[in-house]
Parts: structure tokens; C-alpha cells; sequence
């Protein structure tokens, strides 16, 4: 799990980098930006750190479903925070998304 974690952060960084260039050609993803970047390639390969030193933990229930939780939730809430944005309501998406984002968190303590 720990392997697959920092693969996928991996995926964020590049997909981050390159929102970070796109910012001066559609400036309403700026608020994407820095969340895809702290939720994506940051907490994604934090994730991958810890399950790779417990491998146990990464190969729980709880290790599973907060993998899920968080591969789920992350491009969800950015939509929605993309559409605020644009001058759209970011609902349902931004508060669904940050629901399961936010869940992971819970899994993580229990």
C-alpha cells in the first residue's frame, strides 16, 4: 500500500506542476493549485512513508480504507473547489469531497 501511495503522489506532483504553469493562462484554478498540491502530492507521500516503515498498518482494514477514503475524496473536493473558482456553487462536490477527505482522518485515528 505504502509503494502504491507514493506512486500515486508521484502522479500529483506532475499534474501539480503543471496547474502551477497553467495558473497564468486560466487564473481561476488558483485555488486548486495549493490544495492539489498539499492534498495530493504532500499527504499522498506522507501516506506512502508511514504504510512502507509499518507495512502491517498499510495492509489493515482501516490502511485500506483510508487509501480509498483519500484517493476518492481528493479529486472530488479540487472540482469542486475548481467550479468556486469559476464563479459556480462548489456544491455538492467541495463538501462531499472533503467529507471523504476528512473521513480518511478518522480512519487513521480509530
Amino acid at each position: 500500500m505504502g509503494i502504491m501511495m507514493f506512486r500515486i503522489s508521484v502522479v500529483y506532483f506532475f499534474i501539480g506542476v503543471v496547474l502551477g504553469i497553467l495558473i497564468h493562462v486560466m487564473p481561476e484554478q488558483a485555488v486548486v493549485h495549493p490544495h492539489w498540491n498539499l492534498l495530493g502530492w504532500v499527504s499522498f507521500a506522507l501516506g506512502g512513508i508511514v504504510y512502507c516503515l509499518f507495512p502491517k498498518a498499510g495492509t489493515s482494514k482501516l490502511g485500506k480504507a483510508h487509501f480509498w477514503l483519500h484517493l476518492l475524496g481528493i479529486p472530488i473536493l479540487l472540482y469542486g473547489l475548481l467550479r468556486v473558482g469559476m464563479g459556480q456553487p462548489a456544491e455538492p462536490f467541495a463538501p462531499l469531497g472533503g467529507l471523504l477527505y476528512c473521513s480518511r482522518c478518522v480512519v487513521i485515528m480509530v
